[in-house]
Parts: structure tokens; sequence; C-alpha cells
């Protein structure tokens, strides 16, 4: 399986690990190479994520050539949906609530680099998120002084052999409306569990 990092400027992220080529957004884009490669894995680096970015480019073409992109199309639309995320955020609720207590301000950014992140009592909450919404960055713009951070995640990550699995896409949804006080119900309370 062929690695590619795919970023918008390569100088920004020197990689030097074997059987990791970086790559510029535009060249990955463009050049009919990478078109015909086959069992490739590619790292989307790029800075925004949003619906017609460079970055949603990358990610839709590397799923239309059948190369397996980090975040998914799946994952980018996802993360560009409040109500998904109000969703996902619903499921975690718990250890977001325990995470974050201790904070006094009224905003909190957590920026998450490969399920990582700077400060260590955000690891576990940073590694459920990138389970969820598996993206190498969950974050804005990689500040400076977290540049140096996020580079030695990207490398640990790439330099170990397990990698997250992608969150499983369903086509449709189903909701099951239930009147509990209902006599004679339907189903059982084991068939109207959520199956995971």
């Amino acid at each position: 399986m062929n690695t590619l990092v795919v970023v918008e400027n390569p100088r920004r992220w020197p990689f030097d690990l074997e059987g990791v080529e970086v790559v510029p957004a535009r060249t990955y884009l463009t050049d009919r190479r990478y078109a015909e490669q086959r069992r490739v894995s590619v790292y989307n680096l790029c800075r925004n994520y949003g619906y017609q970015t460079v970055g949603y480019y990358v990610s839709l073409l590397a799923a239309a050539r059948g190369h397996r992109p980090l975040p998914s199309v799946g994952t980018l639309q996802a993360l560009g949906e409040t109500a998904l995320v109000r969703i996902a955020s619903a499921e975690l609720d718990d250890l977001i609530q325990r995470s974050l207590a201790p904070l006094k301000s009224t905003e909190f950014s957590l920026s998450i680099y490969f399920g990582r992140n700077v400060a260590k009592r955000y690891d576990r909450l940073s590694r459920a998120l990138f389970n969820q919404f598996p993206a190498p960055f969950l974050a804005g713009e990689v500040p400076d002084e977290h540049r140096d951070f996020a580079l030695a995640q990207a490398q640990q990550y790439f330099a170990r052999p397990t990698r997250v699995r992608p969150r499983k896409e369903y086509r449709y949804d189903l909701a099951i409306l239930v009147n509990p006080r209902e006599e004679n119900p339907p189903s059982d309370e084991g068939a109207l569990s959520p199956q995971p």
C-alpha cells in the first residue's frame, strides 16, 4: 500500500519517513501519475476541508480514484453539518463534560492532531473525537507553536502499523417512534435499543 501525504505547501511538512511521499495538493489533483496508482492511502493535510476547497477536492478525487482518503468525503460532510456534529456530541457528552468541566472560560478550542492534543489531559477526548470523525487534523489553522507537535504526531502515526478504522458509512438511518405507555407494544425493549 502506497502512502501519500497531500499538503498545500510541502515545505511546511518536512516528512522524512520511509514509504511516505509528500505531494503538493495541486499536483495530486492534476498529475496523471497519481490517477493511475492503485492501493493508495491518501492523508489529506490541507489547511481547509470546506466545500469546494482544495482540501475537499483532494478527498473527493481520492475516493473517485479508488484510493483511501483520510478524511473521507463522508467525514468532511459530517463535519460540515452542524446537526451531525450535535448528534456525535450527544453520544460523547459524558466524556466532553468530564474533560472540559475544569474550564472557567465560556469559549474553548480543541485542536486535534492524529487523535492527540498538545495538552495530555485532553488526549482521551481527542482520541474519541478522532475516532468519530477520522481526520488527520481537527483544528483550524495549525498555529506555529503547535507545528512541531503536529509534525511529531503525524510521524508517530505513520510509523506505527495500526490505523483508525474509518467510520462505517450507512446510506440510511432508521428512526422508530415509540409510545412508552403503549399497553401492547409492537416490539420489546431489546428490539428498540440502538444496535452498533
